[in-house]
């Protein structure tokens, strides 16, 4: 029979001893990481079930104003032309809402599905920035909300600047950013937009004065379903999916997006846009996200 020393007994004793220590360690680290990862699942159900909630509201409101004001209009023939006109434009401010809302939801779908793919022409960005803010004037001014476009891009030739790009994203994104400083902008406050070509990149800069983001949310703003003012004292429309669209968009078009806020200083967006490879032989161009000609 073999003998075994001492030493050799408390050598094995202690190696198996740290061996027991590094296993409970690794266990307690996949432990601590498995209720990170059920912590964040129930986040996620959480703020799914949140944004269902919210989502029903956002298409059921409009869809319910549209169909009982058209419904009113309907059953009247002696409605003065006065009354015509202001329930007209409230069909269309509840119709704009309604359609924004869910082109904002079937692109976040499209970006999940991993089905989003480039549509390039050349674009008329003067154009297409002005008409867009004109279809959120009638929030901007419910809201007592000046929006000032301060667009400077070279012409060509005397002809209006076209830049070569996927005219309804850059149309996603700067509607997402604009309805956002509308929604989180002072009444009475203003909206500064600015256009420009730098270093052959489109540059759009939206920056309001209202109530800001605190630097520590920074990050979080641009998760899906997230919004930090929710809940019973929930007091801004959105479904949390906006941010993330934009966020999302401008990397699948190989662009930056930089934020600069504090709490209660406003908001600052700056978007950089490469301009994309033109295909061969395409002379389509575009003047909105909605008109494409050829």
């Amino acid at each position: 029979m073999q003998h075994i020393s001492d030493d050799f007994l408390l050598q094995e004793l202690k190696r198996r001893f740290e061996e027991n220590n590094r296993t409970i360690a690794e266990l307690n680290e996949v432990k601590e990481k498995l209720l990170i990862i059920n912590q964040k699942l129930s986040d996620s159900e959480a703020l799914k079930s949140n944004f269902l909630s919210n989502i029903r509201n956002e298409i059921n409101n409009p869809l319910t104003a549209i169909l009982g004001i058209a419904q009113y209009l309907m059953g009247n023939n002696k409605i003065d032309t006065k009354t015509v006109s202001e329930m007209t434009r409230m069909i269309y401010a509840e119709a704009f809402n309604l359609d924004f809302q869910l082109r904002t939801i079937f692109a976040a779908a499209e970006i999940e599905a991993g089905e989003v793919y480039l549509h390039i022409s050349k674009v008329d960005i003067t154009e297409l920035i002005l008409r867009t803010v004109q279809s959120f004037k009638h929030i901007a001014l419910k809201k007592q909300v000046e929006i000032k476009c301060d667009i400077n891009l070279p012409e060509q030739q005397g002809q209006p600047f076209l830049f070569t790009t996927d005219s309804e994203k850059i149309h996603l994104i700067f509607s997402n950013l604009l309805s956002n400083a509308i929604e989180y902008g002072q009444t009475s406050d203003k909206i500064d937009i600015k256009v420009r070509l730098q270093n052959n990149n489109l540059c759009i800069s939206v920056k309001d004065y209202g109530i800001g983001i605190d630097k520590a949310d920074h990050e979080k703003i641009f998760d899906r379903f997230v919004q930090l003012d929710h809940g019973l004292t929930k007091a801004h429309q959105g479904h949390g999916l906006g941010l993330s669209v934009v966020k999302n968009t401008i990397e699948f078009l190989e662009g930056t997006l930089t934020l600069e806020s504090e709490k209660n200083k406003g908001c600052h967006f700056l978007v950089s846009i490469p301009e994309a490879q033109a295909l061969d032989n395409d002379e389509s161009f575009s003047l909105d996200a909605n008109e494409e000609l050829f």
